[in-house]
Parts: C-alpha cells; sequence; structure tokens
C-alpha cells in the first residue's frame, strides 16, 4: 500500500466554479480517495481579498489541508499576520442527476503564532542536542 501524501497546486488566477468542478470530478475518474480543496484568504463577509495566497490541495480532510496551506504561506509565500482561512470543497458529480453543493469551512490561522512555534521547538531541538555530548 502506498502512503498518501497531500499535494497543492498554486494557480495562476481564481479558479471558476465549473473549473473546480471539473478538477474534482477529474480526481474522483482518477479514483483517488483524496478531496479537492480550495484555500482562500477571506475577509469579514467572506470575500476572497489576497488571490496570491490561494492554493489548491488535494487532501483527505480539511485539518489536512489546511495544515498544508499553513507551511506553504509562511515557507514559500512569506505570509504573515493572523487571516481567516476559507477552506471550500468540491464535490464530484458522481450521479448524473445532481453535483453535491460545494461546502466552505472557516479557520482563523496565526500565521505568526506558527512560525515562532517553530522556532522555539528548533531551540529546544538544538539544546537537546548539544546537551547530549
Amino acid at each position: 500500500m502506498t502512503k498518501f501524501t497531500a499535494r497543492f497546486s498554486k494557480p495562476a488566477r481564481p479558479l471558476t466554479r465549473r473549473e473546480r468542478e471539473d478538477l474534482a470530478d477529474a480526481l474522483y475518474r482518477r479514483r483517488a480517495e483524496a478531496r479537492l480543496l480550495t484555500c482562500r484568504v477571506v475577509d469579514s463577509q467572506w470575500e476572497p481579498i489576497a488571490p496570491d495566497l490561494d492554493l489548491i490541495v488535494t487532501a483527505h480532510t480539511l485539518e489536512e489541508a489546511r495544515h498544508v496551506w499553513e507551511r506553504w504561506a509562511t515557507d514559500v509565500a512569506g505570509a504573515e499576520g493572523k487571516v481567516q482561512l476559507a477552506i471550500t470543497y468540491t464535490a464530484p458529480a458522481i450521479s448524473s442527476r445532481s453535483r453535491p453543493k460545494e461546502v466552505t469551512s472557516g479557520y482563523q490561522v496565526d500565521l505568526d503564532r506558527l512560525a515562532f512555534e517553530d522556532e522555539y521547538d528548533a531551540a529546544i531541538d538544538l539544546e537537546t542536542s548539544t546537551s547530549m555530548f
């Protein structure tokens, strides 16, 4: 059995609903167990405010997608501060009758706290490894 690793893609522009549906259908046809999830930074009215931080993620859970986005945003995109992250699940069309509606969940993400925790963990690891000798 192969171990699944979440994948992500940085779109050049925001994808339309139809494009997200086409991707979800293609993922389903490949018999993938992962879900197509779109991560976007939004304001208090749930309007996208930072398209440069949009990310398309294939993952098993929303939490896994959030973690992938957090790491990408801090390590690659250099994002900082507190943001509201909207993660939208686009379901594949399994039957020809109807497609399930997209479902969006919101998360408050503190990227500065995550960066601090990473630095703190690295300092503790360094201290532990040097004190052993």
